[in-house]
């Protein structure tokens, strides 16, 4: 038979290699991919999007919003300029320690809750809790600590029998008989005040606010008031009495006094509410043939007076809440708002405790 072509039939691969048909693609040349972003490219969006009208609306409302933030940020600039003019004796070394104060400190959990201190200082260690630290004072230095054990900062001082005051702001430490107060903060001593005659009692408020007793030169007793900017704001001359303590309500507004005169061979303690802004006596209060020990006062605006006789607690208003008998002489009176201990022995040997609440209630009496 005749040989042919038969057109409809697969060819035969090449020995060893890919079908022929295959091998010929493979050695055409390959296209460029296609390039994008390019000017050309730039150039037809324009064309094509030259001819759309633009949203008026949204170019106003994008203008607007771009003028609003140019004017915010020339307002900010601004303000900080001004503050920082006006406030510049305010931006301190000290304050900026206190605002720093916690910086990167992480709590310690049960670390915190109790700690031993060793405190190295001379004998008349006083100590008290401030901002829930602990301020330790002694003759030579003022230390505070942390609830850890851990010592914040150390002051050198020069006092006879340093007595601590705590309040919300400051913790003060002062020595009866002297005239200078040291003034601290949680970062470092802030300042001093020198009274106008040896100091005999300070007492500080919820706000900053403080109040030194003292006896001038006539030797009266004489009560100075300070704000937190440790600026004079009101005096009170006792000259009359003896004062023995003194104590500002929880607002600042109230101040209690607590003096004595001799009478008929025996004591007069009084009790004087005078009101600070009013700058008038607004209650007094006697105890005849009593004598004055201790007063404090609480939170909510009333306080309580201890003389050797009984224990006295009165509300904001002045009234009479809780007059205790006292059946041992005192030993030491404790306040912790809002309960007052009073601690006292008698001859015999027995002892008690007798805590007091705020609302004049008799808490317990507790013998030890």
């Amino acid at each position: 038979m005749p040989e042919h072509n038969d057109k409809n039939k697969h060819q035969s691969a090449p020995a060893g290699g890919a079908p022929r048909h295959i091998a010929e693609d493979r050695k055409k040349p390959q296209q460029p991919a296609p390039r994008y972003m390019d000017d050309d490219d730039f150039e037809s969006l324009e064309q094509r999007f030259s001819g759309r009208a633009s949203n008026k609306y949204y170019a106003k409302v994008s203008t607007g919003y771009r003028n609003v933030k140019l004017i915010l940020v020339i307002l900010l600039t601004a303000v900080i300029a001004f503050a920082l003019v006006v406030g510049a004796d305010n931006f301190t070394y000290s304050n900026l320690r206190y605002l720093l104060r916690n910086f990167g400190e992480a709590n310690s959990g049960d670390a915190e809750r109790a700690a031993s201190v060793e405190f190295h200082g001379a004998d008349g260690t006083d100590l008290g809790i401030y901002a829930g630290k602990l301020a330790v004072a002694g003759t030579d230095n003022v230390s505070l600590f942390r609830m850890s054990g851990k010592r914040i900062y150390e002051v050198s001082t020069a006092l006879t029998a340093p007595i601590v005051t705590c309040g919300d702001k400051y913790f003060f430490v002062w020595s009866a008989g002297e005239s200078e107060v040291l003034v601290f903060n949680a970062v470092s001593r802030v300042g001093s005040i020198s009274a106008d005659g040896p100091v005999y009692a300070l007492s500080a408020d919820d706000n900053g606010s403080f109040a030194i007793l003292y006896k001038d030169k006539a030797y009266s007793s004489s009560v100075a008031v300070f704000d937190p900017d440790m600026q004079k704001t009101a005096t009170k001359n006792m000259p009359h009495d003896n004062a023995v303590d003194i104590a500002l309500s929880g607002d600042g507004s109230m101040l209690y006094t607590l003096s004595f005169t001799a009478k008929d061979g025996g004591y007069l303690a009084k009790l004087d509410f005078s009101d600070i802004i009013g700058g008038a006596v607004a209650h007094t209060y006697t105890y005849i043939g009593e004598f004055p020990l201790k007063l404090g006062s609480f939170a909510d605006g009333g306080c309580y007076a201890v003389t050797d006789k009984a224990v006295y607690v009165y509300s904001r208003s002045g009234e009479l809440l809780l007059r205790h008998t006292l059946s041992t002489a005192v030993k030491s009176i404790f306040d912790c708002d809002p309960y007052v201990c009073i601690a006292g022995a008698s001859n015999g040997g027995s002892a008690e405790i007798s805590i007091i609440s705020v609302d004049g209630e008799m808490t317990a009496e507790v013998p030890f």
